[in-house]
């Protein structure tokens, strides 16, 4: 009986409890479809003046304002600590002539959670489903997300480095 309850305390079990609790950072960089049907006709909102509204026209990947969209939700999730996108410029042959770099770029997403059973948590939420699912059908990226994750931003390390290596 004591041998039994030994052998489900072990220093291992307790270490990945441990790992479990601590906050964890994911980096997922997507790699933008650089083709120009991709690239879509917006109108921007911008309030100048109380009750008077001026548009904006501007065009955007698809893949920026599905992660618009998802972005909204990550807001207001809980397990949701941190939800950025970052544009940087698309590796060679580059994007497309006749594009500027705010229309079309990769995405670097940083997202912090709680804990990694908050990020497991956040993966299956009905709307990252949806997102994930919509930029799959749609082709809006070149290869699949590299996704990587850490207890930190540090132990990320430098992301773009572990990208191009």
């Amino acid at each position: 009986m004591l041998f039994e309850k030994m052998k489900k305390y072990t220093p291992a079990v307790e270490n990945s409890k441990r790992e479990s609790q601590k906050p964890l950072t994911c980096m997922i960089f997507f790699f933008a479809s650089q083709m120009s049907q991709n690239v879509e006709e917006t109108r921007e909102t911008i309030v100048e003046v109380p009750n008077e509204m001026v548009y904006n026209k501007g065009r955007t990947h698809r893949l920026d304002a599905l992660l618009a969209e998802v972005q909204k939700h990550a807001d207001q999730n809980p397990y949701v600590t941190r939800f950025e996108a970052i544009p940087v410029e698309m590796a060679p042959p580059g994007r497309p002539r006749g594009t500027t770099r705010e229309e079309m770029h990769d995405t670097l997403l940083l997202a912090s959670f709680k804990n990694k059973w908050a990020w497991e948590q956040w993966i299956q939420t009905s709307e990252w489903q949806a997102f994930m699912k919509k930029t799959e059908n749609e082709n809006v990226f070149r290869r699949i997300p590299h996704v990587r994750c850490a207890n930190s931003l540090k132990g990320l390390r430098n992301p773009l480095e572990v990208l191009r290596a």
